[in-house]
């Protein structure tokens, strides 16, 4: 008896251990009410354990400790157990308190720059649409104005003005189109195919001398780029449809459009006629040649006209838009 008592502080601290580690799987699992219950029932078995021991051997309790002082400690053990499981849950509910209130008011945030955003996507779309409007009314002035005129020198001018007003229009017309659904940038290779249905229309050109073929990257431009592109694509496309069929009547349009790496983007128009001469508006005289020069250097692009079995234009431009999406 001795022996097994004289083992007793080792026992007693086995049983502490083994009742503290399943007090905390019952909290963690079950909760605190359930770790509270079990903490209890613990802390009662242990003492009737005690109990036992002062009836069993009451003479070597008396010799060898205090068997009140014993049944304190473990009562005081649980309490100290339990108290830590009470604090736990009140630090763990005001968390999650805290968190509930700036998940709330983060919400309220996001909701109000939510709003604000459809605001402001609307009122661009609206200004987007205006725009295209009024350029639309500038168009129909140009074109009434032209029908009173009688004079072909005097008519070109004008539906040449009216078809660059008309290229600027569909930019406008993109931006706050559903289907692209940008309101700061233009997917140009959609556009451009536009440019030259609207072109093509415009020029009463016959759909079975046509032949289009695009090679096109998916390219984004901003605002700030996309008109004088626009311009500039509209002076390249009309130059084709005026002077690019070749000798068999048809008409041969290629157009490039690709990410040459470093930012940089190439634009490429070549088509099946003669190619650049001076007795044509091609020439480095006319309005059209000039406005492309003056079109490139705004967009400080690098500009190549050359024959090659019809006429070529190369433009390359650094675009922003495709810094933007490599960070991204």
């Amino acid at each position: 008896n001795y022996v097994i008592y004289a083992n007793l502080p080792f026992h007693i601290a086995i049983i502490l251990a083994w009742a503290f580690i399943l007090i905390l799987i019952s909290y963690f699992t079950l909760g605190f009410k359930v770790g509270v219950i079990f903490a209890i029932t613990l802390a009662l078995s242990f003492s009737f354990y005690f109990f036992y021991w002062i009836y069993e051997f009451p003479n070597l309790l008396d010799t060898k400790g205090n068997a009140v002082n014993n049944t304190v400690y473990v009562f005081s053990a649980f309490a100290i157990i339990g108290f830590l499981g009470y604090q736990y849950e009140l630090n763990t509910k005001s968390t999650k308190e805290v968190l509930k209130k700036a998940l709330s008011e983060m919400q309220e945030q996001y909701d109000v720059i939510s709003k604000q955003s459809e605001e402001k996507t609307v009122m661009l779309k609206e200004i987007h649409h205006r725009v295209k409007n009024n350029f639309q009314i500038i168009s129909s002035l140009l074109n009434l104005q032209a029908n009173q005129l009688q004079s072909e020198e005097q008519i070109k001018p004008l539906l040449d003005a009216k078809d660059r007003i008309v290229s600027m229009s569909l930019v406008h017309q993109k931006l706050y189109s559903e289907k692209q659904n940008q309101l700061e940038r233009v997917l140009f290779g959609e556009y451009l195919l536009d440019l030259i249905h609207t072109i093509s229309n415009a020029h009463s050109i016959n759909p079975e001398t046509l032949e289009l073929t695009t090679d096109f990257d998916e390219v984004f431009v901003d605002l700030n780029k996309a008109v004088p592109l626009a311009l500039f694509s509209n002076e390249v496309i009309t130059n084709s449809f005026k002077y690019g069929v070749s000798e068999n009547g048809k008409l041969k349009i290629h157009v490039r459009l690709k990410n040459k790496g470093a930012y940089i983007t190439e634009l490429f128009f070549k088509d099946s006629g003669k190619g650049f001469n001076d007795d044509s508006d091609e020439s480095s005289e006319s309005i059209g040649s000039q406005l492309k020069l003056l079109l490139s250097q705004q967009l400080n692009a690098t500009l190549d006209e050359y024959n090659e079995n019809g006429a070529c234009v190369q433009l390359k431009f650094y675009n922003e838009m495709e810094e933007v999406k490599s960070i991204k």
